[in-house]
């Protein structure tokens, strides 16, 4: 969806529209994790192990989110933006047809085509991202529950990043829209580096259990 709404904008809003999109996820970010126990004693009930427990709702989400977008989004976003781009192309020739070319008059401006190195670009920094954020965050409830965690206390620490993570998605695509992709990309590789080495030293014996006292 957040690329969906990328292609129902002008360039220069782009990175808003993505945030937007982002930032209405917050909620299943963080709520979704606290679910764990609370769907884990659901499927215990009904006879499934409770580690299944969190795909109930998630299945159920998915449904609903499926049977609205069905039958909701109308027109598609990709037949929207595709019949923008073709109008935008046809008054572009038309213009030149009448001559109009260099008037400086008003132009219908459409989607600004990505060059392959921008899309390699774009491509290398989401799933690098990807690939930190996803490894983390499996681990870290594995981590937790071998040393003797609630698996409520471990929803609790991932629903936290969760959050960190999309609430400030305005400011993200604010920054991305005024100084550019590549620059708002440059400047978080030192953040994430400074917490993988951070958590890279952490010991290996059990921490304090906060959660136990």
């Amino acid at each position: 969806m957040r690329y969906a709404g990328a292609e129902l904008v002008s360039p220069p809003r782009r990175g808003r529209a993505v945030s937007t999109v982002l930032f209405a996820t917050t909620l299943g970010a963080v709520a979704g994790p606290m679910l764990v126990t609370p769907a884990g004693e659901v499927a215990h009930a009904w006879g499934v192990p409770r580690l299944a427990g969190p795909f109930l709702p998630a299945v159920a989400a998915f449904a609903a989110t499926a049977a609205l977008l069905a039958c909701l989004l109308r027109p598609g976003p990709l037949r929207l933006a595709q019949a923008l781009t073709a109008r935008a192309a046809s008054a572009a020739d038309e213009g030149a047809d009448t001559g109009d070319a260099g008037s400086g008059g008003p132009r219908v401006a459409g989607p600004a085509p990505a060059g392959h190195h921008d899309v390699v670009v774009g491509t290398t920094v989401t799933v690098l991202a990807q690939v930190v954020m996803i490894a983390v965050m499996t681990m870290t409830p594995m981590h937790m529950l071998a040393h003797s965690h609630t698996a409520q206390a471990a929803g609790l620490v991932i629903s936290l990043p969760a959050g960190a993570v999309f609430l400030p998605s305005p400011l993200t695509g604010l920054l991305v829209d005024r100084i550019g992709g590549r620059r708002v990309a440059r400047a978080s590789g030192p953040p994430l580096l400074a917490a993988g080495v951070l958590a890279a030293p952490s010991p290996a014996g059990r921490p304090p259990c906060w959660s136990c006292r």
